[in-house]
C-alpha cells in the first residue's frame, strides 16, 4: 500500500487525499474481478456481472472499511485469484495463468499472511465448485495448474521469506 500512496503523494496530493483516491482504486478493482469473475462463468449475462460488481463494492465490509490498508488489498486480490485459477484450469494456457497467479501473490506481499492464505483458499474452494458442480475441468488438469502455480508463487513470494528470515534473526 506504500508505493501507490507515494506515487499519489509525488503527484502533489494530501496524505488524506492520496489515502482515499488508493481506497477507491481498491473498491473499483475489487467490483472489476468480481464482474470479470462472473463474465467467467456466465459470459453472455453483462448485467448480471455488472449488478454483482456493485454489490460488491458497496457492500457492508467495503462500506464500513473505510480505512485503506494492506489488509483490504487481499480482499481485493481474492475475486482475480479465483479467475485465475477458473482459466488455468480451464484453458490450455496454464502457464499464462499460473504466471497470473504468482503475480497476484507478489501484488498482495507479505503485509498481511493470512490474508493472502483466505485468497487462496477462497481461490481453492471455487476450483472444487467449477470440477464437482460445474464439471469444466477435471482433478488432473487442477493439479498440473495448481504445480505450476505453486512453484511460480513460491519463486515470486520467496523475497517475502527472505525478509522474515532476516528478521527474525534481528530478534
Amino acid at each position: 500500500t506504500t508505493l501507490p500512496v507515494a506515487v499519489l503523494r509525488s503527484l502533489g496530493l494530501s496524505t488524506a487525499l492520496a489515502e482515499r483516491c488508493f481506497h477507491a482504486g481498491c473498491l473499483v478493482a475489487f467490483a472489476l474481478g468480481v464482474a470479470a469473475l462472473v463474465l467467467a462463468l456466465r459470459p453472455l449475462c453483462r448485467l448480471e456481472a455488472a449488478t454483482a460488481g456493485l454489490i460488491a463494492m458497496l457492500n457492508p465490509f467495503t462500506i464500513s472499511f473505510l480505512l485503506p490498508s494492506n489488509l483490504f488489498v487481499m480482499v481485493v486480490v481474492a475475486p482475480w485469484m479465483m479467475l485465475v485459477a477458473f482459466r488455468g484450469i480451464t484453458r490450455d494456457r496454464q502457464w499464462k495463468d499460473a504466471a497470473a497467479f504468482a503475480l497476484l501473490v507478489l501484488v498482495a506481499g507479505n503485509g498481511d499472511t493470512p490474508g493472502l492464505v483466505y485468497a487462496a483458499l477462497a481461490a481453492g474452494l471455487f476450483v472444487v465448485l467449477v470440477v464437482l458442480v460445474e464439471r469444466a475441468s477435471t482433478w488432473r488438469q487442477v493439479v498440473r495448474w495448481a504445480a505450476k502455480a505453486g512453484a511460480l508463487s513460491a519463486t515470486t513470494a520467496s523475497w517475502a521469506f527472505v525478509k522474515a528470515l532476516h528478521a527474525s534473526d534481528s530478534l
